[in-house]
């Protein structure tokens, strides 16, 4: 199955990376099995989820750059620009 025909699949696999970067790299600053529980549960969206994520990583320009990719995946569904 192609990225076409599951945008959904995209979707899900990005913000599944967004939550292992998080895990991995921003735990020290953010409560990320916390927020990744609210997003399972449908307390926060995607969006605010992603944004939560960015603003405690914006002092890692290299991380920064590995999330705003993700991030474009996510919102195009695609993952070559």
């Amino acid at each position: 199955m192609s990225e076409e025909e599951c945008p959904k699949c995209v979707v899900a696999t990005a913000m599944g990376f967004i939550l292992k970067i998080c895990g991995e790299s921003l735990s020290d600053k953010i409560d990320c099995k916390e927020l990744t529980g609210q997003y399972l549960r449908g307390e926060i969206n995607a969006d605010q989820v992603v944004k939560k994520i960015k603003r405690a990583a914006r002092n890692d320009p290299e991380l920064m750059a590995n999330l705003n990719e993700i991030d474009r995946i996510r919102k195009t569904r695609k993952i070559e620009s």
